[in-house]
């Protein structure tokens, strides 16, 4: 059935920039993610500075005179206001040119408490969802009654808390109320505390007040409460505090009261990129709440009221000179910049249990994002960036054990280099030295007192590069090591070149992004990635996404959801039935705008249900109304990877291919997803090779190293050996087949041995592979004939003059392994020899050629030589050689040998010519020269009494080979270089001469030793 989608987007960006400019976050933890949470400040007090007032006031002045004239005068308002009064307040909103302006608002008193009170604008009291008279009850009640069970004591409320952890608020007004303004205040603001308030200047409310904005949902409210309330305790006691301090501990109090606060998601998931400068977005509020919980957890409670409060005489101590005093106080015996040090491990680690600095009492929601994960212990790595009072973390996930390692600052300033080693039974942690070679090696202790100090082996490394400078710094890294872990590799399985295409309709419209449009929920897309190996892991999910409101032309609100699910599917059957592997995720993000780059989504924490997968499809299912829409690719050679998922409803998998645009197909058309797996393989590497000759031009040969996993050329060098040449072979692995790696058109060099060695390990394995496949190779004169023996000698074939057409070479070797070869052996029920392969495979032969296979230890009497003619195994008429030892028939063509169970193959028919000689014949030796032993070879057309004698160069007889009577046929002998006393004859020049029925003939030997 052919499927019609009419939803599409134009993009005119065809090129994928290279850099990652986005990172989702899996959605996790206390309130991973507000999902109305803005894109600049969600609290605007880093912005409320002492000179955007000045500027402020300046512009109320130039801009808005009446107002301002109003503005300067002060405030009426009732000492003791009652539920349900109406007082006036100044307020920050939107200008209506992308800034702010000051603009006064009625408000009514909607609850009150013993120390706080609600205020609501009363034009959005109707409006809202977060303010009502009832909400307003139920605020209070939160602020001086009870918090949530997360909380430090939920018998206590918001206010209580924060007295006992922060300190008291300023009073400034006298009446001990804080007073809390729901309005419609200016965009990206959350909610605010305003310096000017604490003051009797122009535009002031003259109060202790914090404002809420009406737009923010319930729960964010709930928070933005405490986290307020912070901003004005702290004033109380430093009207200047550092931003990361002030917004920290106000994240602190929110965690504190059991609120709902950003997640530190924000920040871990690219720690790497953050600095301590300050930027208004959630990443920075995520260090700074983490920075202060950490501090918290280290030194008790009693250091935020302690911290707050530091005094240098008269003047409050801030920032990071008042958190060194407060170092000092605890004897701690570090300053920030060592301190830091410490808390970049915690974050990576979270593990109080291998030290308490190195972990935390409160529930995180991932580790710290790593900078860069090797699987090998041979890395160099230039160019690296660290962060203001930053860090970045680098993993060596193989075994680093004896690993050799160098850090080198390369711009002024050095970062502090931690390292912490795994073994079998501890982790170790060192200092590494700037431009100093490192070694990862430990030592056990001597226990016994035996004088042995034996090693433990380093499973594991975890660098942590610490910036204790105010400005970033750069720095390489070299290792050298071995490549040891568990994984062995590291996979992005890609269907795409990396660049968006532009899909063209029928009508010559164009667009690069495709979807279903809004209200599709619960209708998706997936992309079908096969890891290949058993042992795998799913650690990365990447996707060039657009969301509807990000193109131009659409009606979709610029703050509506950028989220979805994600699924990762097992395909049950060809119908389109499927499970989910693991629970759906829920993903979101903040981005402001398309960037067309991949969206990367780390999928490591879920690893226990990702872990050795099959075939998989990766799915993007809609859970809201807003479209979802995927960047295209259009695949080189038209496969389809992609599905279309619940297409009416129908809860199934639905090709791509089966669908159209404007009457043109989809097929050959996938979106840009792309995955990433850990690999393991444990196989036991095991490889064969094989060959194919050209069967016109006989010196090129295309050859075939087979694994029984997965090969890659990068992996292994093969090197052949020729007739004194050697080369080493470009190598690629076959199209559709990645445990075959073949080279092309290698050229034979001359006749002799053939050696193709190789050696590397698999793609993914870890056992270093040292194999050599040997083959010979001879020259054939078709006039004259000739003859091959394989390496092992137990197969000979003996070729008479004019059975091949033309001269070429001809190459033997044993167990033959190639793509051609995989029907003949599945044919070969019981393999009860080894299979010989003469090529070229195929030629037939004018006249018949002479098969000799050695029979081992197997009964004469139930073996026959088998030949595979492309379709089944031929059985030939096979007599007992005269020695005893081999079995012997005539063959019609060059190709596949063996000796098979008498009666298993099927007969052969092979005419009277081809097996009888029509003349005398003694051929050439063969090898020559030789040593020790060479195979003699003549024809007899009528059977009589034989004589094969050999001579030395003098003509003294050596050797009688043969003498007796033979019947007519084809014979070969050997002769093994002794004399008939058994003593070896010495190297030199030999004769041997045939008589038989008055005909005669001589041939010279060369014996070699």
């Amino acid at each position: 059935m052919v499927k019609n989608i009419f939803q599409y987007l134009l993009f005119f960006s065809v090129g994928l920039l290279s850099a990652q400019l986005t990172r989702g976050t899996i959605q996790s933890g206390p309130i991973d993610y507000i999902d109305q949470l803005p894109e600049i400040p969600l609290c605007a007090v880093p912005g409320l500075t002492d000179s955007f007032i000045q500027n402020h006031m300046e512009k109320m002045k130039n801009e808005y005179p009446e107002i301002y004239r109003r503005m300067q005068i002060p405030p009426a308002r009732k000492k003791a206001a009652q539920i349900g009064d109406l007082e006036k307040f100044w307020v920050m909103v939107d200008d209506g040119s992308g800034g702010t302006k000051s603009e006064e608002i009625v408000a009514e008193l909607l609850a009150k408490g013993d120390h706080t009170a609600i205020w609501a604008d009363t034009a959005e009291i109707s409006n809202s969802t977060n303010i009502s008279a009832a909400l307003a009850t139920s605020y209070i009640k939160l602020l001086e009654q009870e918090t949530p069970a997360g909380s430090r004591n939920p018998s206590k409320g918001i206010y209580d808390l924060e007295l006992e952890y922060f300190g008291s608020p300023p009073n400034y007004d006298g009446d001990g109320i804080v007073d809390f303004l729901f309005a419609d205040i200016y965009s990206g603001a959350g909610g605010y505390f305003y310096p000017l308030d604490q003051t009797n200047q122009t535009g002031s409310n003259r109060r202790d007040i914090v404002y809420l904005d009406t737009q923010a949902s319930v729960s964010y409210a709930q928070g933005t409460l405490s986290h307020e309330l912070q901003h004005v305790i702290h004033y109380n006691y430093d009207q200047n505090e550092t931003v990361q301090f002030n917004e920290g501990l106000s994240e602190l109090a929110t965690i504190i009261c059991g609120g709902e606060y950003i997640s530190h998601a924000h920040y871990l998931n690219q720690a790497d990129k953050i600095g301590w400068n300050w930027d208004s977005d959630a990443a920075h509020y995520a260090m700074a709440s983490l920075f202060s919980v950490y501090f918290v957890e280290q030194l008790g409670d009693g250091a935020i009221k302690e911290f707050i409060k530091l005094n240098a005489g008269t003047n409050p101590l801030r920032g990071l000179q008042a958190f060194d005093q407060l170092l000092r106080n605890h004897n701690i015996g570090q300053t920030h910049t060592e301190w830091l040090v410490d808390w970049f491990t915690a974050n990576y680690l979270d593990n109080k249990s291998m030290n308490s600095k190195y972990g935390y009492d409160l529930w995180l929601p991932m580790r710290a994002r790593y900078t860069a994960k090797h699987l090998s212990g041979n890395v160099e790595s230039t160019g690296n960036t660290v962060q203001d009072y930053g860090s970045n973390y680098i993993t060596y996930e193989s075994s680093a054990d004896s690993m050799e390692i160098t850090f080198s600052a390369t711009s002024s300033g050095t970062p502090y280099i931690r390292s912490i080693e795994y073994n079998d039974s501890s982790a170790v942690v060192n200092t590494l030295s700037n431009g100093v070679k490192h070694l990862v090696y430990h030592y056990k202790l001597d226990y016994d007192n035996d004088g042995v100090h034996d090693s433990l082996k380093v499973r594991s490394a975890l660098f942590i590069v610490v910036n204790q400078e105010s400005f970033s710094l750069k720095y390489d890294y070299v290792s050298t090591g071995t490549d040891a872990s568990g994984w062995t590799g590291f996979e992005e399985i890609a269907h795409d070149d990396g660049e968006l295409d532009l899909f063209t309709t029928s009508d010559g419209g164009e667009f690069g992004f495709l979807g279903w449009g809004n209200n599709s929920i619960g209708w998706g897309w997936g992309v079908k990635f096969d890891p290949k190996m058993a042992i795998n892991q799913l650690v990365e999910i990447k996707i060039v996404i657009g969301f509807d409101q990000e193109f131009s032309g659409s009606t979709t609100p610029a703050t509506a959801d950028k989220d979805f699910n994600i699924h990762v599917w097992e395909i049950l059957d060809d119908d389109g039935n499927i499970r989910d592997v693991m629970t759906p995720l829920y993903w979101s993000t903040q981005r402001a705008s398309l960037t067309g780059d991949w969206t990367i989504i780390d999928m490591t924490p879920y690893k226990d249900e990702l872990s050795n997968l099959g075939p998989i499809v990766v799915g993007v299912v809609e859970d809201d109304t807003v479209g979802t829409y995927f960047g295209m690719d259009h695949h080189v050679n038209d496969e389809n990877y992609t599905y279309a998922f619940n297409y009416n409803d129908g809860g199934t998998l639905d090709e791509l291919s089966q669908f159209t645009i404007g009457g043109e197909s989809l097929s050959g058309w996938n979106y840009l997803f792309r995955t990433s797996f850990y690999i393991a393989d444990n196989t036991v590497p095991h490889l064969t090779a094989g060959f194919m000759q050209n069967p016109v031009f006989t010196d090129e040969l295309n050859l075939f190293i087979i694994g029984n996993s997965m090969l890659g050329s990068d992996y292994m060098t093969v090197t052949t050996k020729n007739a004194g040449y050697e080369e080493i072979l470009d190598t690629h692995i076959m199209a559709g087949n990645d445990s075959i790696l073949v080279t092309d058109n290698y050229q034979i060099h001359a006749s002799g041995a053939l050696d193709i060695n190789v050696k590397g390990t698999m793609r993914y394995g870890r056992t270093n592979m040292d194999t050599t496949f040997t083959y010979n190779v001879n020259y054939i004169l078709a006039r004259v004939g000739g003859d091959i023996a394989s390496r092992d000698g137990n197969y000979h074939i003996y070729m008479p003059e004019n059975s091949l057409v033309e001269d070429g070479y001809v190459i033997v070797g044993n167990d033959d392994n190639s793509p051609a070869t995989a029907k003949m052996r599945t044919a070969l029920v019981d393999q009860i020899h080894s299979i010989y392969t003469v090529g070229p495979v195929g030629r037939d032969l004018e006249k018949g050629a002479k098969i000799s296979i050695d029979m081992g230890t197997l009964d004469p009497e139930t073996i026959s030589i088998g030949y595979w003619d492309g379709d089944v195994w031929r059985e030939l008429h096979s007599t007992l050689s005269a020695d005893g030892r081999r079995m012997e028939a005539i063959g019609t063509h060059l190709g596949h040998y063996t000796l098979i169970p008498r009666g298993s193959g099927s007969p052969l028919a092979i005419s009277e010519e081809d097996i009888l000689p029509t003349e005398y014949t003694l051929y050439q030796n063969y090898p020559n020269p030789f040593n020790p032993e060479t195979m003699i070879h003549y024809d007899l057309p009528k059977g009589g009494h034989v004589s094969l004698v050999i001579y030395d160069i003098l003509g003294r007889e050596l050797m009688h080979l043969v003498n007796q009577y033979q019947p007519a046929g084809r014979y070969n002998v050997l002769w093994d270089g002794n004399n008939a006393k058994g003593i070896s004859a010495v190297s030199g020049v030999y004769f041997f001469r045939i008589s038989s029925n008055g005909f005669f003939q001589t041939r010279k030997m060369v014996l070699s030793r």
